[in-house]
Protein backbone atom coordinates (compact mmCIF):
# COMPACT_ATOMS: atom_id res chain seq x y z
CA UNK A 1 0.00 0.00 0.00
CA UNK A 2 1.53 3.19 -1.15
CA UNK A 3 1.13 6.60 1.35
CA UNK A 4 0.23 9.63 -0.62
CA UNK A 5 2.40 12.71 -0.45
CA UNK A 6 -0.11 14.49 1.61
CA UNK A 7 -0.36 11.74 4.48
CA UNK A 8 3.59 12.33 4.56
CA UNK A 9 3.56 15.78 4.87
CA UNK A 10 1.54 15.22 7.48
CA UNK A 11 3.58 12.50 9.26
CA UNK A 12 6.48 15.06 9.02
CA UNK A 13 4.54 17.96 9.96
CA UNK A 14 3.21 16.82 12.93
CA UNK A 15 6.82 15.34 13.95
CA UNK A 16 7.89 19.30 13.94
CA UNK A 17 5.40 20.48 15.76
CA UNK A 18 6.22 17.27 18.77
CA UNK A 19 9.03 18.42 21.51
CA UNK A 20 11.63 15.91 21.73
CA UNK A 21 10.74 15.27 25.48
CA UNK A 22 6.81 13.69 23.77
CA UNK A 23 8.60 10.79 23.50
CA UNK A 24 9.87 8.39 25.95
CA UNK A 25 13.85 8.27 26.75
CA UNK A 26 15.81 6.00 25.63
CA UNK A 27 18.22 6.75 27.26
CA UNK A 28 16.88 4.63 30.25
CA UNK A 29 14.03 2.27 30.29
CA UNK A 30 10.89 4.29 30.31
CA UNK A 31 7.97 2.60 30.95
CA UNK A 32 5.38 5.43 30.91
CA UNK A 33 4.08 4.92 27.88
CA UNK A 34 4.34 8.35 27.13
CA UNK A 35 4.59 9.27 23.43
CA UNK A 36 2.82 11.87 20.58
CA UNK A 37 -1.08 11.21 20.24
CA UNK A 38 -0.52 11.71 16.78
CA UNK A 39 1.57 8.26 16.05
CA UNK A 40 -1.57 5.99 17.02
CA UNK A 41 -3.81 7.63 14.70
CA UNK A 42 -1.22 6.19 12.03
CA UNK A 43 -1.74 3.00 9.67
CA UNK A 44 0.86 -0.11 10.17
CA UNK A 45 2.22 1.06 6.48
CA UNK A 46 2.27 4.53 7.88
CA UNK A 47 3.65 3.93 11.10
CA UNK A 48 6.77 1.71 8.92
CA UNK A 49 7.37 4.62 6.73
CA UNK A 50 7.79 7.03 9.61
CA UNK A 51 9.94 4.92 11.47
CA UNK A 52 11.85 4.46 7.87
CA UNK A 53 11.96 8.34 7.40
CA UNK A 54 13.16 8.76 11.35
CA UNK A 55 16.07 6.09 10.97
CA UNK A 56 17.15 7.73 7.73
CA UNK A 57 17.92 11.22 10.03
CA UNK A 58 20.77 11.77 11.96
CA UNK A 59 19.97 12.52 15.64
CA UNK A 60 20.96 16.09 14.97
CA UNK A 61 18.53 16.22 12.08
CA UNK A 62 16.12 14.78 13.99
CA UNK A 63 16.24 17.26 17.00
CA UNK A 64 17.04 20.60 14.58
CA UNK A 65 13.71 19.35 12.78
CA UNK A 66 11.78 18.95 16.00
CA UNK A 67 9.73 21.87 18.56
CA UNK A 68 11.85 22.99 20.54
CA UNK A 69 11.59 22.57 24.59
Amino acid sequence: MMISEERKNWIISNLRKTKPSEFPSLEFEDDSNKRPKWLDELTDTESNWYIDYVMSLSEEQLLNMMAKE
